[in-house]
């Protein structure tokens, strides 16, 4: 069964969260993927993680929000409510766990935290209540939250705040570059169906092949392309040599991937120097790249002409297909639709509910 949407955002954002922490240093003691004391459900009740940094000594205990919408966080029972029955569930699980870097240290810090809450004792300086918004849209926290000393912890103004942004600029680019791309090839296709229109008297065929039959194939392509630069990303990151750090790397050549393939495709340009610009961006989304922006470069730039190859095979198959629609007024069955002219189930499903020909 799917998870539910809101469950899914949910998901994804307290699994980022770890992988933001981690990134800058700090030991995840407890959080969605484990830690010293084990998982964290998504719906579970209970704090989502908490986070040490063995070097500057701080101590982390967070509860991430993945709002649908902007906008400021004013209720956290884990942290307020329920904060006094979930440190202390979560002193007796660390409590319990064999051994970890810095055991005496954060056990130390809740205790005293515990200490605070129950006898009215100082609260640790190196222990702080934190809400993050990965995965969704908070935007801060409420100004009675922050009386009660609950932070709002906005991961992207840390030190990863430059990567967030290139890979954010690439995808905004591919996306651009893409949109482009399929609208030149709708139009190359509706040419082909005007030209063909002249020698056709069915008006409705003439209408498929201007109107439906390009938008659909359009659409297929990008899709099929989205679906080649995706599966080389994921072959060319061990490539590299990179470290994998949560999804940039992967996205961020899946972008750059996408912004030669459709630059290629539509002689929008795709000099030298454009591939080592976005390499570049690519080398700034993860620490300890194994290779240097130029190597990157040529990867791209051979396995992207290659995408482009087999995208611009299947362009002319579709412009194929286009013609002998035209010149028999019928679509081919659907085993040669498959096998012949590549398409997928959604696509032919698509292409026969527009198919109204008589």
């Amino acid at each position: 069964m799917a998870m539910p949407k809101r469950h899914a955002r949910g998901h994804h954002g307290e699994q980022t969260v770890a992988f933001l922490l981690g990134e800058l240093g700090y030991a995840i003691l407890e959080g969605p993927s484990g830690g010293a004391s084990g998982g964290h459900g998504i719906t579970a009740p209970g704090i989502d993680g908490v986070a040490y940094h063995p070097k500057t000594g701080d101590l982390v205990i967070y509860d991430n929000k993945a709002f649908k919408r902007k906008g400021n966080v004013s209720s956290v029972t884990a942290l307020t409510k329920n904060l006094e029955k979930n440190l202390n569930s979560l002193i007796l699980r660390l409590h319990n766990v064999a051994e970890f870097p810095h055991r005496a240290r954060v056990l130390l810090w809740l205790r005293r935290a515990q200490d605070s809450l129950t006898n009215g004792g100082q609260w640790p300086k190196s222990l702080r209540l934190a809400v993050t918004g990965v995965g969704g849209n908070a935007t801060g926290v409420t100004e009675r939250l922050r009386k009660l000393g609950i932070q709002f912890l906005d991961l992207d103004t840390l030190s990863r705040r430059p990567h967030m942004r290139a890979m954010q600029a690439l995808a905004r680019s591919a996306d651009s570059i893409e949109k482009r791309g399929a609208q030149r090839i709708v139009q190359q296709l509706a040419d082909d169906g005007q030209r063909t229109a002249t020698r056709i008297s069915n008006t409705a065929l003439q209408k498929f092949l201007r109107e439906d039959y390009p938008r659909i194939v359009s659409s297929r392509l990008v899709a099929l392309s989205k679906t080649k630069t995706a599966q080389r990303a994921k072959s060319l990151v061990p490539v590299l040599g990179w470290t994998m750090s949560g999804w940039d790397v992967l996205n961020g050549l899946r972008d750059i991937l996408r912004l030669k393939v459709w630059r290629g495709l539509t002689a929008i340009g795709c000099a030298a120097g454009d591939i080592a610009l976005d390499a570049a961006h690519a080398g700034d989304l993860v620490s300890g790249v194994g290779g240097t922006a130029l190597s990157v470069g040529g990867q791209v730039a051979t396995i992207s002409c290659a995408i482009g190859v087999e995208i611009s095979r299947a362009k002319d198959k579709y412009r194929e297909l286009g013609k002998e629609i035209a010149k028999t007024g019928r679509l081919p069955s659907n085993a040669r639709l498959k096998s012949y002219f590549g398409l997928d189930e959604k696509t032919i499903i698509a292409i026969k509910a527009a198919f109204k020909v008589k």
